[in-house]
Formats: structure tokens, sequence, C-alpha cells
């Protein structure tokens, strides 16, 4: 992270916090509001997340999954929460935890969020899983639902994904061929809103 992604704090819009990314569109067909019982939207959702994250990522990729949590009590994140659930033989040992402080909101002593880093192989994580409770996490009661923040961290693509709900995911990277590739397989789902900026970072004409 040090050496590839040098003074960059990861935090929602990651998207515009680096240089180089791109922003997709998880939605195939946009709706305001989302009724929480339109199976076939989520669905439809999922199915565009599940495809970005395995061009993202592969079984044998080492990775940082990274859980962040608005610090509701003074505990660190618990051991049997839904996403560490996702990732195959994990120990207690093998999770590192942090304290985060003004992540969001600079000077507020109440902006306090707890951290856990967890190092595995892309392929021990059960990643559709993970998309579908990230897909639900406004959509109360809709299960399984996952109201933290999830970073994932390719270390040898040298690129991080985060899906920040139904709407889209953004992956951002420090490899810029790896970042095209991604692009031209996926052109059509990168958001129109931001298809400007990500068309001058890859230098395209």
């Amino acid at each position: 992270m040090n050496n590839k992604f040098s003074g960059m704090e990861l935090k929602k819009p990651l998207f515009y916090s680096w240089n180089l990314g791109l922003r997709f569109d998880l939605q195939v067909e946009f709706k305001n509001p989302v009724y929480r019982g339109d199976d076939k939207y989520f669905k439809s959702c999922q199915a565009r997340g599940i495809s970005l994250f395995e061009s993202c990522f592969e079984p044998n990729d080492k990775i940082f999954l990274i859980v962040n949590e608005y610090r509701r009590r003074k505990q660190k994140i618990k051991f049997g929460n839904y996403a560490f659930k996702q990732i195959t033989g994990l120990r207690k040992d093998e999770i590192e935890y942090r304290k985060l402080k003004q992540r969001y909101e600079p000077g507020d002593k109440f902006d306090v969020w707890n951290q856990a880093i967890i190092k595995t192989s892309a392929g021990n994580v059960s990643h559709k899983n993970i998309i579908i409770g990230l897909s639900n996490t406004d959509f109360w009661p809709r299960s399984p639902r996952i109201d933290q923040e999830i970073f994932m961290v390719n270390l040898n693509k040298e690129l991080i994904f985060n899906m920040y709900d139904d709407r889209g995911l953004d992956v951002i990277g420090a490899n810029s061929e790896i970042i095209k590739s991604i692009f031209d397989k996926h052109n059509e789902w990168i958001l129109d809103y931001d298809r400007k900026l990500i068309e001058k970072q890859l230098n395209i004409n």
C-alpha cells in the first residue's frame, strides 16, 4: 500500500481518492426509489458486481481484505460477523485490528472507526456472498446485509476494489495496463458521469 498507493487513505468515494481508476454502474435499469422486494433488480446488480470482481481477482492472487466499521461500541469488530465468515479457514490470530479517527469529519471526536485487516488469497473469499451482502446494505430487512465498508486490495495486480452499495463500485490501480484491460472488458458499465475523466486518465481520445 505504501509503495503503490502512497499517501492515499482508504475511504469512500474511492474513485476520487486516486488518479487512476474506474467507476462502474451496477444498475442495469435506473430506479429511484428502489423497492426492497425487487429481486430482479438486486440479482442484476449482484451479477455485475460478481463479474467485475472476477475480472479484478484470480483465485491465487494475494489480497488484503479490509473491513471498516463505524464504532458503535468500544470493542473491536466481532469475529462472528458476516464478512469474516466469508473467508475460508480464518483464524482470530490472522486478523490485525486498528482504530481510525476522523476519516470523514476532521475535528469530530465521534468520527471513530474500527478496522480489521486480513491477508489471504482471493480464492479463500466467498466473493459472491460479499457482493450480495453489499448490494443489500441500505435495504433492511433484506438478508444477508453488510453495513460495513469492505475494501479488497489485490497485491498481485496492484488494484483496490470497493463496492459501495447496489448502485456501483470503484476500482483504482497503480498499473495502467491492468486498469485499461478492465475498462475495455466492461466499458458499457462505466458510470457515464465519470466516463470523460476515466478516458482522460487512460489517455483515450
